[in-house]
């Protein structure tokens, strides 16, 4: 149990350690720009069984608040789509937050991490705010462009 205790403050202490900021001086919309490679997973249990799906797919950032997204999505029950695109805008705040909403309604929020290297995300809307749907997600950056 003490050696359980060393290794979590440890590990505790190292995780606090790695900056996780994207700029020292403060984010804009400017600071999201390029492509990221992303992954989502969704948890709804107010199905009858309840379903698990996966979400992959790229998406990209103009630096002006503007953006798309292409998908593949499946779920446990069988269906999914392939090559999906949605278009987005987003917004980001000087603390690194940022919004970004699917011309189909769904809005996220999440925060800008690694420099710029890394989106971490949840749902805040569209499908999933008020029910039993959770989803979130991590995009890695692929190329600015």
């Amino acid at each position: 149990m003490r050696t359980m205790m060393r290794v979590l403050t440890l590990g505790v202490s190292v995780l606090s350690a790695i900056p996780l900021s994207a700029h020292a001086d403060g984010c804009s919309n400017s600071t999201l720009v390029g492509t990221y490679g992303y992954a989502e997973t969704v948890t709804q249990d107010n199905n009858a069984p309840p379903f698990f799906g996966e979400t992959v797919g790229t998406m990209r950032f103009d630096g002006r608040g503007n953006g798309t997204s292409v998908q593949d999505y499946t779920r446990s029950d069988g269906q999914g789509t392939r090559g999906a695109l949605e278009t987005l805008i987003y917004s980001v705040t000087s603390d690194c937050r940022f919004t970004f909403t699917w011309q189909n309604g769904e809005s996220f929020s999440g925060v800008i991490v690694r420099d710029t290297q890394e989106l971490l995300y949840v749902e805040t809307s569209g499908n999933a705010f008020g029910t039993a749907i959770i989803r979130r997600g991590r995009a890695l950056k692929v190329h600015t462009n």
